[in-house]
């Protein structure tokens, strides 16, 4: 097969590029930009119980020499370099959870209600994104009685947000944040924090119940002391067909430093050497039992499992799983 072409054809063929590159562009509308992150809800299976774990939010923190009290402040920031993280600060995430067990829709701690900080505010945008309606939540097992985590409980007016919910909370931590003599010993951040649980739980004095170590709330849910952060500090036990899972609640926080630091002294634990001494109880039997765990201040979506080498423990994130089931 030939081509030809004309004189005339050759002549007027950049004649014509020149013109369509001269012609007005067409214009694009454009798409206007979200301005705000997806929602933050993220749900798995444990044998026949759902687990959905929810954003409250994250709050950027400084990491100065108040931070970690008993290690040089060079050590800290040697530790997050090998992590690749920013040695100045960290963001911290505020995640709480919601058990469906077929039966009963149980929540464990109800974020701060945008209390602790204006940042914090989007438990309850969450839970509505998950499907998650406060008037059919059952019950509700507080962790202790930090301000973001007891926060949520009620509205601005002081009324209860969950009108159906039977509210357990630890006993000790209840004595303590009653205590004359105790409260006298507290900092202003403290007595803030004290002074707001007492508020939020009167709203639920005819449904309100203190428990201990070992309650068993319902069949496979049961508490396990973890004390040291606070007095009264809990985790929950989820089992189910043979599936287990612990909610840590903040017996360990910031998982890059202390998971491969135990025994490093936290300045938000009440108590720190015995949050220690709790802290490597826990990651000891998580590791032994290979069970998977929900961290309240982990990166979102904090669920995962745990494991140790050398004498150091390290958290593996689980995989984002596009199928439920």
């Amino acid at each position: 097969m030939t081509f030809t072409s004309s004189r005339r054809a050759v002549l007027t063929a950049p004649l014509a590029v020149a013109t369509l590159l001269t012609l007005p562009r067409t214009a694009f509308a454009a798409s206007a930009k979200v301005g705000v992150q997806m929602p933050g809800a993220y749900r798995t299976q444990l044998g026949a119980f759902e687990v959905t774990t929810l954003l409250d939010g994250e709050l950027r923190r400084t990491i100065d020499e108040r931070f970690i009290t008993n290690v040089p402040m060079y050590t800290v920031r040697k530790a997050l370099e090998s992590e690749l993280l920013p040695t100045e600060f960290y963001d911290n995430h505020y995640n709480f959870t919601a058990i469906n067990t077929g039966n009963e829709l149980i929540l464990v701690d109800v974020g701060t209600g945008g209390r602790f900080d204006p940042s914090i505010d989007q438990g309850s945008v969450n839970m509505e994104a998950a499907g998650i309606n406060p008037a059919d939540v059952d019950m509700i097992i507080h962790t202790h009685f930090h301000l973001d985590h007891v926060g949520g409980l009620t509205d601005a007016d002081g009324q209860a947000l969950y009108p159906n919910a039977q509210v357990f909370f630890p006993e000790l931590d209840y004595q303590f944040i009653t205590d004359t003599a105790a409260r006298a010993g507290m900092n202003p951040f403290l007595t803030r924090m004290a002074d707001h649980a007492v508020r939020a739980l009167a709203a639920y004095e005819d449904r309100l119940e203190l428990y201990g170590d070992g309650k068993a709330f319902v069949p496979g849910i049961s508490a396990i002391a973890s004390p040291g952060h606070t007095p009264g500090h809990m985790c929950v036990h989820v089992e189910s067909e043979g599936e287990e899972l612990i909610v840590l609640g903040d017996s360990i926080g910031f998982p890059e430093l202390f998971l491969a630091n135990p025994g490093w002294h936290m300045s938000f634990d009440g108590e720190p050497t015995l949050a220690v001494e709790t802290r490597k109880r826990l990651l000891d039997r998580i590791v032994a039992d290979g069970v998977r765990i929900i961290g309240y201040h982990f990166t979102f979506p904090g669920i995962g499992r745990v494991s140790r080498a050398d004498g150091r423990y390290r958290f593996h994130p689980e995989k984002w799983r596009a199928q439920f089931g």
